[in-house]
């Protein structure tokens, strides 16, 4: 419906400044009060994890809050200043099916490669996120879609 009714073009860059002051508001109006009222920074997270709390509404109010508004004013800041294709994005979107298609055994084959390294998890997988998307783009780039089979399905 959005689109068919041209809900989202119709959108004016400043409405999406707009839209994007209200996300980084929510944070300081309902994100930050909900954590420091609700006990969170004293490590009481048991009443943000759902049910029926004051701590559990609120951060559900804060994520739809910040979700739909930094999204819309996401959108208009990219139509507006990042609406054009440079020559990597465009090589980068020819590979972007072939890397959905075989990042998941490229992911689990990096990992396997890095589970003897004794490394914080948080180091680790910092590590398998980079190496495993530029694997996945070099290999589509320069592999799978160089295959006669695979070529005309990528």
């Amino acid at each position: 419906m959005a689109f068919s009714n041209g809900w989202l073009s119709s959108i004016t860059y400043k409405e999406g400044k707009l839209w994007m002051e209200i996300a980084l508001l929510s944070i300081v109006v309902l994100l930050i009060p909900d954590l420091t009222l609700g006990g969170a920074l004293n490590g009481n997270l048991i009443p943000f994890s759902g049910g029926f709390t004051w701590q559990s509404a609120l951060g559900s109010v804060w994520e739809e809050t910040f979700a739909v508004s930094m999204s819309l004013g996401l959108l208009t800041w990219f139509r507006e200043k990042r609406n054009h294709q440079t020559r990597l994005d465009r090589r980068l979107t020819e590979d972007a099916f072939a890397v959905y298609v075989f990042f998941p055994p490229i992911l689990v084959g990096v990992a396997l490669l890095m589970a003897p390294a004794m490394l914080p998890s948080l180091l680790k997988f910092s590590i398998l996120a980079v190496v495993g998307t530029i694997t996945s783009f070099g290999l589509a780039e320069f592999v799978f879609r160089r295959i006669p089979g695979l070529r005309s399905v990528l």
